[in-house]
């Protein structure tokens, strides 16, 4: 994953690039997750941060593969 000032992207086995419009997950939950961020997406009240732990703990709620505790940190951009 490559995340800066122009977007998500994910960069795929063979060197395909995919540009994320909003959001992005990976691994076993990653369905339960973007399904939760896509949906929070719109909520003002919550900032990015809450928004991809929510995913997180949606992704782990709802697949047996994926479990907490979580961590998260932030970065920012320059």
């Amino acid at each position: 994953m490559i995340a800066n000032s122009t977007g998500i992207y994910e960069v795929q086995e063979y060197r395909q690039v995919i540009q994320c419009e909003r959001s992005w997950a990976l691994g076993s939950g990653c369905e339960f997750a973007l399904g939760a961020m896509e949906a929070l997406y719109e909520d003002a009240s919550l900032s990015t941060k809450e928004i991809a732990e929510r995913g997180v703990q949606m992704g782990c709620m709802f697949d047996a593969g994926s479990s907490l505790p979580l961590e998260s940190y932030e970065v920012k951009l320059t």
